[in-house]
C-alpha cells in the first residue's frame, strides 16, 4: 500500500524535473540535438584585411583600381598589405615607403558568439612614422551574434619618415558585451 502510493509520486517528480529542463542537457549531449547551448559566450574574430594598394583587387567596389600603382601617384614604389594574424589582430606593413605615401585598408570582423557586442574604436600599435585614422565604419556598432562589420582606414606616411623605409603595426579590435547599464562608446 505504501509503495504504491510513492510510485505516483515519483512520477510526479520526474515530470516536475524533466518539466524545469533539468534533463535537457544531458538528452541532448545524448542524441547530438543541440537546444543553442551557448549561455552569454562573447566572441569576435578579423574574418578579412586588405589594402588598395596590394596590388590585387580584393573587393571590386572598394578597391576596383587596384593594380600595383601608389595611390594618387602614377608610379610604382610602395606597396601596402594587410593580414589577419589571429582571430583578434591584423598586421599591416607599408614597404618601400616615402613621406606623403597614402593608402587604405579594410577589416572585417565577425561577432562568433552568443551575446551582441558593442564596438569600440581599435587599438592601433603604429610607429610615430605612420599616422592612422578610422575613416570608415561606426566606431559603437552593435554586432549581434552571426553579424559582420566592414572597418575602412587611412595611413599616412609622415614627412619625418625615410625614403625607402618598411613599417609594420598591428590593430587589435575591442568589443564589449552590450548590457543595459553600458551606454556610450567609453
Amino acid at each position: 500500500m505504501y509503495l504504491q502510493a510513492l510510485i505516483p509520486a515519483a512520477g510526479l517528480v520526474v515530470a516536475g524535473v524533466a518539466g524545469l529542463g533539468l534533463f535537457d542537457s544531458a538528452w541532448s549531449q545524448a542524441h547530438g540535438v543541440s537546444w543553442g547551448g551557448c549561455k552569454n559566450k562573447p566572441g569576435v574574430m578579423f574574418t578579412k584585411a586588405f589594402t588598395n594598394d596590394d596590388g590585387f583587387v580584393n573587393d571590386s567596389q572598394l578597391d576596383p583600381l587596384d593594380n600595383g600603382i601608389d595611390p594618387g601617384y602614377d608610379k610604382r614604389v610602395a606597396s601596402c598589405s594587410a593580414s589577419v594574424v589571429d582571430a583578434k589582430t591584423v598586421l599591416v606593413a607599408v614597404t618601400n615607403g616615402y613621406p606623403s605615401y597614402t593608402c587604405r585598408f579594410w577589416t572585417e570582423i565577425k561577432n562568433t558568439g552568443c551575446v551582441s557586442l558593442k564596438r569600440k574604436p581599435p587599438v592601433i600599435h603604429a610607429p610615430s612614422e605612420l599616422t592612422v585614422r578610422e575613416v570608415g565604419g561606426t566606431p559603437c556598432t552593435v554586432l549581434k551574434p552571426g553579424a559582420r562589420a566592414l572597418t575602412s582606414f587611412t595611413v599616412h606616411v609622415e614627412q619625418w619618415a625615410k625614403q625607402s623605409s618598411s613599417y609594420q603595426f598591428f590593430i587589435d579590435q575591442t568589443l564589449t558585451e552590450v548590457t543595459k547599464w553600458k551606454s556610450g562608446c567609453k
